[in-house]
């Protein structure tokens, strides 16, 4: 579920901490299970990293891929993430462009009620602030 499209009814419900706890989980199992399975750790980690620098996938699979790939540590941090940095930000830069982000108060002034209109997700500040501060924090560790 870490890298699932969508994991609630609502954008605005908290699925940003299930992402985060299903890559404490798959950490774990990585740990126990990684001697039985020597592969099991480096085809997440290339699932992961692919998801990470899909243009075609929705924010919220970016941030549960950042997640599970820094769950499993400083080390996947700096041999996986810090290289692709400049790769991802030509992905995400688009994103954080003001129109691409259509907000609650955007989706009212075109007569919608809120909600989502032909496949668009309505994106609240509230939750671009706190995909914003997540980032930030996996980006820092």
């Amino acid at each position: 579920c870490m890298v699932a499209k969508r994991l609630s009814a609502s954008p605005a419900e908290d699925h940003w901490s299930l992402r985060e706890q299903a890559g404490a989980v798959m950490a774990l199992v990585c740990r126990k299970y990684g001697g039985a399975y020597p592969t099991i750790q480096p085809r997440i980690t290339r699932t992961l990293l692919r998801a990470m620098l899909d243009a075609s996938k929705p924010l919220s699979t970016h941030f549960g891929a950042i997640s599970g790939l820094a769950a499993l540590g400083p080390r996947v941090v700096r041999l996986l993430i810090l290289p692709n940095l400049k790769a991802y930000l030509v992905v995400l830069e688009p994103h954080l462009d003001p129109p691409a982000f259509p907000t609650a108060a955007a989706a009212a002034s075109e007569g919608r009620d809120g909600g989502a209109g032909a496949g668009e997700a309505v994106v609240t500040e509230e939750a671009k602030a706190a995909y914003k501060a997540a980032m930030q924090k996996h980006v820092e560790a």
